[in-house]
């Protein structure tokens, strides 16, 4: 995506719409907003140091991060 965007920033646009489908969708959670778009933002930056294999996170950390079941 970096590349795109260096290259051609038109080729962003799907995911531009897309984000901001999501965003709206957070906007009608009205006092639940903020909340939501945290969560959103900080698995953005999980999924950015993931892809780019820059997190410290061992196998066992990263299977708590992403189980459903970690916060019941």
């Amino acid at each position: 995506m970096l590349a795109a965007a260096a290259n051609n920033p038109a080729l962003l646009d799907g995911v531009r719409r897309s984000y901001a489908e999501h965003v709206a969708q957070l906007q009608s959670l009205g006092d639940g907003f903020a909340r939501a778009a945290v969560i959103l933002l900080a698995v953005d930056g999980l999924m950015l140091g993931e892809a780019w294999r820059v997190t410290p996170f061992t196998p066992e950390q990263r299977e708590l991060i992403r189980c459903p079941n970690c916060c019941a």
